[in-house]
């Protein structure tokens, strides 16, 4: 009988063994929350080990699965980097008030910052291509360039290339003249011009030539019109020109050079000839006389050589010394526009030689 137990209970046990054997080989849990997998069996779910709250984790029995993230985990993604394709405007005139440039580009974001010179401006997110940003105004105190970058922090991010932003002179307007005018012969004169957008180095331009010039304020301008440039009469544009960057020239302005209105002979010299002398120089002494003045001898023009406009000179030939008489000087010249201007007329006297004695017969009376 007790052979007969202890054989029962060796059978029991192998049986006991060979079951547990075949439960593993067919992904049966051992006991411990894992899961063995059979070749060609489907992933099993374990309770136990792999979640401390105990919930499910599905495995699929893959090299490294136990170091997969969970399925919420984020991953944060740098920023690319910003481009700057255009800014508008590009420029500005020196001293006015900082504008709002538009800056167009890609890779924009909202973090994305408008940098002048390296220095951070205020700046509008706009779109993922467009910011806008207003420039300071102590920046446009002096012509040059600004330049323009954006940046976005990191992660990623950084900064773009540069695009000029360019600080330039004004385009001048002239408006007023003081003198308007003066007459043929004038000496030096001084010009005041008045406008606007006159800057250091703007330049009063008479009949297209420079003059020298000197900077009173932003819409005052002085310069010296030369007098060889007041010689002929006639109708000279004056402009103001402003130096590059920006600048240009302001439209013209007439300034008249005119023939005086009067003409009047004070003196002349000599006053007389003896009838048949040899041409001889005439001296004529007044005012209003112009480069372009002729004298003339009872109507004949005479050649004549400007000195001054208070002086003429005139080649008096021997014909018209022929005859005894009084002939008149006058002088005259053309005003621009027509018309002529004559002055009223000097006597000139060919006359006789005073006689001379030269010997009495007889020389005395008894």
């Amino acid at each position: 009988m007790g052979f007969f137990r202890s054989a029962l209970t060796v059978a029991a046990v192998a049986g006991i063994a060979a079951s547990l054997a075949a439960g593993c080989a067919d992904g049966v849990p051992t006991g411990d929350g894992a899961t063995t997998q059979t070749p060609d069996g489907p992933p099993v779910t374990s309770t136990g080990g792999d979640a401390s709250d105990g919930t499910s984790v599905a495995h699929d029995g893959s090299a490294g699965d136990a170091a997969a993230p969970p399925s919420d985990a984020t991953v944060e993604q740098g920023a690319p980097l910003p481009l700057i394709q255009m800014v508008a405007p590009s420029s500005a005139v020196v001293g006015s008030v900082g504008p709002t440039i538009v800056v167009t580009g890609k890779n924009f974001t909202a973090k994305t910052v408008v940098q002048a010179d390296a220095r951070d401006l205020a700046t509008s997110f706009v779109s993922a291509t467009e910011l806008r940003a207003t420039l300071a105004t102590p920046s446009l105190a002096h012509v040059g360039s600004l330049l323009i970058t954006v940046e976005t922090p990191a992660p990623g991010g950084g900064r773009s290339a540069t695009v000029s932003f360019d600080v330039v002179n004004p385009l001048p307007t002239a408006t007023t003249l003081a003198p308007t005018s003066v007459a043929v012969g004038a000496g030096d004169t001084s010009l005041v011009v008045t406008g606007t957008g006159f800057v250091g180095g703007s330049t009063v331009l008479f009949d297209q030539t420079s003059l020298p010039t000197t900077l009173t304020d932003p819409t005052t301008l002085s310069a010296t019109i030369p007098a060889t440039k007041l010689t002929t009469a006639g109708s000279f544009n004056v402009a103001v020109q402003n130096p590059g960057p920006g600048g240009g020239t302001s439209s013209n302005i007439a300034f008249i050079v005119s023939n005086p209105t009067a003409i009047s002979i004070t003196a002349i010299s000599p006053q007389s000839a003896i009838v048949g002398a040899p041409q001889l120089t005439l001296s004529v002494t007044g005012k209003g006389f112009i480069t372009t003045s002729v004298a003339s001898l009872n109507g004949l023009a005479l050649p004549t050589t400007f000195v001054s406009a208070q002086q003429l000179t005139a080649v008096v030939p021997a014909s018209s010394l022929a005859n005894v008489g009084d002939l008149s000087v006058t002088v005259s010249h053309s005003q621009p526009g027509g018309g002529t201007s004559i002055s009223a007329p000097a006597t000139f006297r060919v006359v006789y030689a005073a006689p001379t004695l030269t010997s009495i017969a007889p020389s005395s009376a008894a």
